[in-house]
């Protein structure tokens, strides 16, 4: 009988184990799936905002080569500069416009008429 007690008992403390491990695994997946899907939303806005910060860009150089009037808002800052030993061509000038929106810059650089290009400025833009 005494034989049987401790068997039982020994048992028991087996299982107990293998619960309390059991759930110290599930506990490490769940923080690895949390600190994932965090890691993916804070990717996922700063996509965005690299896209934003492309669009923007590209509405601005396409704005300058058509004369059209450029367009502002609060979340983005455009700057508009010519570009260092670029040469002239028929009346355009090369010219860099840098956006950059929540951290995130993008730069593009195209020919303008070379009067939208008077220096180095920055202006509020978005599209």
């Amino acid at each position: 009988m005494n034989r049987a007690i401790r068997t039982s008992t020994r048992r028991r403390g087996f299982l107990m184990m293998d619960a309390i491990f059991g759930i110290l695994i599930l506990g490490v997946c769940m923080v690895m799936l949390v600190v994932t899907v965090s890691r993916e939303s804070t990717a996922e806005v700063r996509l965005a905002d690299a896209r934003r910060a492309t669009a923007i860009a590209e509405a601005t150089l396409t704005n300058l080569q058509c004369g059209s009037p450029l367009q502002s808002s609060a979340d983005a800052k455009v700057s508009i500069e010519p570009c260092k030993d670029g040469r002239q061509v028929n009346g355009m000038r090369w010219a860099r416009v840098t956006v950059r929106v929540n951290n995130e810059t993008r730069s593009l650089i195209g020919l303008v008429p070379w009067r939208t290009v008077p220096g180095p400025t920055t202006r509020e833009v978005s599209r």
